[in-house]
């Protein structure tokens, strides 16, 4: 049986496309930063990976000779923004991901997919199609974009499909980051009030894990090449948001508070087309806003059992 090899695994993304790789018995070579973690599952494998060592590690240069394909979801992120440590990060993004696939072309890896995101570009601007040319802020964001610069280069002169998944606003169980979502859930959970800024009006459009990784393994089934938007089927404020949150959590004591102090963004709008996905391979999202709120409740209540542990 070939293997799938994913880095990034015990990530918000990474950890969806774990779940859904083993749910379709799939062999999985986990390539993770993360030390001590040992396999609970017969399909899952471990080996150590990290974006800053220069040289990939030997057992996952001979699981790439014969594996189905490369998800990448790993990224190292910003602790701080000191110039130096943002610079270290950006040449680390960059390299171990060049590294990564430069090894999938030298053993003919049939496809290999990079998790990228929507917010490569300016909040100024409102259709981000996939012909909209990103305008990083920072060097992580610019790390982001050059990786995927360097899979469409790569794809053009390789045996290997290159394809960029741009997401946008990830959410679901096993969050690690302190994002909107997970920010109005916890203060739901603990009967705080959630405070919005301005008139709450902002919008965003959210995207569910595993419609994320529904889509990936489409991208790998279907060996896809290019830069496909994904995106969850309803665009949001931040008011629908918080009244989402405060409905999935039964008996709550939770309410919408308005600060009274403006919002910076209020009047920002983000439109993220779907339709090449759409239309050229039949994926569509299909949880929303509310449903996927719920299924984060659940897992809080009753987790699933973990494909692996940390020693």
């Amino acid at each position: 049986m070939k293997s799938v090899i994913l880095t990034g695994g015990t990530g918000l993304i990474g950890n969806a496309i774990l779940r859904e790789l083993i749910s379709q018995k799939k062999k999985v070579l986990m390539a993770s930063s993360t030390k001590g973690l040992i396999s609970q599952h017969p399909l899952l494998s471990i080996v150590p990976f990290n974006l800053s060592e220069p040289k990939l590690k030997k057992d996952l240069l001979i699981e790439m000779q014969k594996c189905e394909g490369v998800i990448h979801c790993a990224a190292i992120r910003p602790s701080s923004r000191k110039p130096m440590e943002m610079a270290k990060l950006y040449a680390d993004n960059v390299a171990g991901s060049a590294n990564l696939m430069a090894a999938a072309i030298e053993f003919d890896v049939p496809s290999f997919i990079y998790l990228s995101g929507v917010n490569l570009f300016s909040s100024d601007l409102t259709l981000l199609d996939e012909s909209a040319v990103p305008e990083p802020r920072d060097l992580y964001l610019l790390a982001k974009w050059v990786g995927e610069q360097t899979s469409n280069l790569l794809n053009s002169k390789s045996n290997t499909s290159f394809l960029n998944l741009r997401v946008s606003a990830p959410y679901g169980p096993n969050w690690k980051n302190k994002a909107v979502i997970p920010l109005f859930l916890e203060k739901t959970l603990n009967n705080e009030p959630i405070t919005l800024l301005g008139t709450g009006k902002r919008e965003q459009v959210f995207t569910y894990v595993d419609d994320i990784a529904n889509a990936t393994m489409l991208g790998l089934q279907k060996k896809l090449s290019g830069t496909y938007n994904l995106a969850g089927n309803q665009t949001v404020n931040m008011q629908q948001l918080a009244s989402a949150v405060i409905k999935a959590v039964p008996k709550t004591k939770s309410e919408i508070i308005y600060t009274g102090q403006s919002d910076p963004n209020e009047d920002q709008k983000r439109i993220v087309p779907i339709n090449k996905i759409k239309d050229e391979c039949g994926w569509e999202p299909k949880t929303s806003l509310f449903e996927g709120v719920q299924k984060m409740v659940r897992e809080i209540n009753s987790p699933q059992s973990p494909f692996y542990f940390q020693s």
